[in-house]
């Protein structure tokens, strides 16, 4: 309830900075569009006693009849989005509440107490994804959001969405071709949780209101740049889902709106996603666009540009003799021969491109049958595959059973079979590696991807490995959270790593616990930052202001469900190492764990 309250209350705010009439109100100096008490404003009544005051100035009066009818739809969004979101906060909540309880009532029966708990992981990242979204147009809206200017790796920002995207894909029976052309730098300067944030809104809406057995596509290109220090980049997402009418393709950018064609009501949304990408895209200085046809699909086309990192800039005035080192590469690759395997002839067509640009010979067949005729015909003129690339569908065996058939033909010790994944993590390792594959790799193919594997630089991945949690045996983790079930949730998982854990409830207790052991005792601190008596980021400057050898040297790291840029400026303003933001899974902090005491661990 107090939940339901709050997301409410924030709701409220949202709807009341979005006024159309703000300027004009402003303009004449009175309080039009504003309430003293805070309550829901009526725009339409106060504009209505409004036009008494306007009689003399013409001008103003149009300006107002107009500001009038904008205000009228501006009030019908707002009451359809509070009633949208009534209901889209009640359905998440409803399965929380409802999920639990049947938990608690089945608990001799753990596959039923799982099930539960799956649905109420579901539901509890929906409710999230709720109040993220409003959390971002209130910040938007009111002038206060800002970009960060990370180094973006490319590659990882596009496996990280497949990876989150394969499972809704699988469970629709879709197929999600992605393509690669003309990407020649993969690193470059920008926010990238921010355009992560734009394109898996609109890939996850690809997904939403694409029918099951549908098709989702994108393209990745990175088009010519005048500048050598940027980089133009182009993302074109396109579906074969319900499509929208050409009156909503007009406002899909629009704050509060959502399409109510017959079919679409069922499926939930705030109605604020494509306007917060619209204003993300716009604060990066790129461009958004819409095209579609109700009944046909949608293809939304983000371009924008970046500036590449100082290593990829350095690339583009290369020297004669890196030029010739380059060439000489070049050379030595156009004697490996590549053959792929694949169902989907336009993913198999863009990976045959990637090879051939980086000078090796590569084809292509759809069937182990194809692939075999190939194999053969290469025999018969004395030559053989160096790579066999297999792109593996989804918790399907079909391509281990292609490689047991081809490596009859084809020996393992002689060619290299490389597994190209959509999910890497769905592919059983110890029978892929049993059958003869040695290298694994996630599509989509990048320059870096295909020169790793000509190169045999990339093995068994590190992600492939089949746990995330360090062994911390013998290390001592401070853990201070004054909420209990964030502290025996947080202490659950760190027991994980066999880890000794000490526990606090606010700031003063951490500061006296680190005071009352020895120097060095604390291998790492896991800082709550909103606690009572003393908040985080004060106990933390307590700590480091101790004289004492590990005062400045132990790891504290904030835990915080505050993770915009001001916070993490403040985390690290006061001398904290790093954050992990709330809500967070238990690799989130195992990663964190691994970053902070890694170098003296071994996993």
């Amino acid at each position: 309830i107090l939940m339901s309250v709050a997301i409410f209350t924030l709701l409220m705010s949202v709807v009341k900075q979005y006024s159309p009439i703000n300027s004009l109100a402003r303009e004449m100096k009175t309080q039009i569009g504003a309430s003293t008490d805070g309550s829901l404003i009526d725009e339409k009544s106060l504009l209505t006693d409004s036009f008494a005051v306007l009689k003399g100035d013409s001008e103003l009066k149009q300006r107002f009849e107009a500001a009038y009818h904008e205000a009228d739809a501006a009030n019908k969004a707002k009451s359809a989005f509070l009633s949208n979101m009534s209901h889209d906060i009640r359905t998440p909540m409803n399965a929380i509440v409802g999920m639990t309880e049947l938990a608690a009532k089945h608990t001799n029966d753990p596959t039923y107490v799982k099930e539960c708990l799956q649905s109420v992981s579901v539901a509890s990242q929906y409710l999230l994804d709720i109040i993220n979204n409003v959390l971002d147009m209130s910040r938007i809206e009111s002038g206060q959001f800002s970009l960060s200017e990370d180094e973006i790796d490319l590659v990882k920002l596009v496996h990280g969405m497949m990876t989150i995207l394969n499972h809704n894909i699988e469970v629709k029976s879709q197929k999600l071709i992605v393509t690669v052309d003309d990407v020649e730098d993969e690193h470059m300067i920008g926010d990238n949780i921010r355009l992560t944030q734009v394109l898996m809104n609109i890939l996850s809406n690809a997904v939403k209101f694409t029918p099951n057995g549908g098709t989702i596509r994108l393209q990745i290109r990175q088009k010519k740049s005048l500048e050598p220090e940027y980089g133009e980049y182009e993302f074109v997402i396109s579906d074969t889902g319900i499509g929208m009418t050409k009156e909503f393709v007009q406002k899909v950018f629009d704050t509060f709106t959502r399409d109510e064609n017959v079919g679409i009501s069922r499926i939930e949304g705030t109605g604020l996603g494509m306007a917060i990408a619209k204003n993300l895209i716009d604060l990066m200085g790129g461009t958004i666009n819409c095209e579609s046809e109700l009944g046909q699909g949608t293809t939304f086309t983000v371009t924008i540009r970046m500036k590449l990192t100082n290593t990829q800039a350095a690339d583009t005035q290369k020297t004669d003799g890196k030029i010739a080192a380059e060439l000489s590469n070049k050379e030595m690759s156009e004697n490996i021969q590549v053959l792929i395997l694949g169902n989907e002839a336009e993913e198999c067509e863009n990976q045959v491109i990637q090879f051939k640009r980086a000078g090796a010979s590569a084809e292509y067949a759809q069937s182990v049958t194809a692939a075999l005729t190939m194999i053969q015909k290469k025999k018969e003129m004395q030559s053989i595959y160096d790579f066999v690339i297999i792109n593996q569908t989804e918790h399907d065996q079909s391509g281990i059973i292609a490689v047991s058939q081809m490596s009859k033909e084809l020996p393992i010790s002689q060619t290299t079979y490389v597994f190209a994944a959509g999910d890497t993590f769905s592919v059983e390792n110890s029978k892929a590696f049993n059958a003869g594959i040695s290298i694994f790799v996630q599509r989509p193919l990048f320059k870096s991807t295909v020169t790793g594997i000509i190169n045999r630089t990339i093995q068994l991945a590190d992600h492939l490995q089949e746990t995330n949690i360090v062994n911390l045996e013998g290390k001592n983790i401070l853990l201070v959270e004054d909420n209990e079930i964030n502290r025996q949730i947080a202490a659950a998982i760190l027991s994980e790593t066999h880890a000794d854990i000490y526990e606090a409830t606010n700031g003063k207790e951490a500061v006296e616990a680190f005071k009352s052991h020895e120097s060095g005792f604390f291998d790492m601190i896991l800082m709550d930052v909103q606690m009572p008596k003393m908040n985080g980021y004060d106990a933390t400057i307590a700590i480091r202001s101790i004289q004492r050898e590990d005062a400045l040297s132990v790891p504290i790291y904030a835990m915080t469900a505050n993770t915009y840029d001001e916070d993490v400026r403040q985390v690290k303003a006061v001398g904290m190492d790093g954050h992990i933001g709330k809500p967070y899974s238990s690799n989130d902090l195992y990663a964190i764990l691994k970053q902070a005491i890694l170098p003296e661990v071994k996993p």
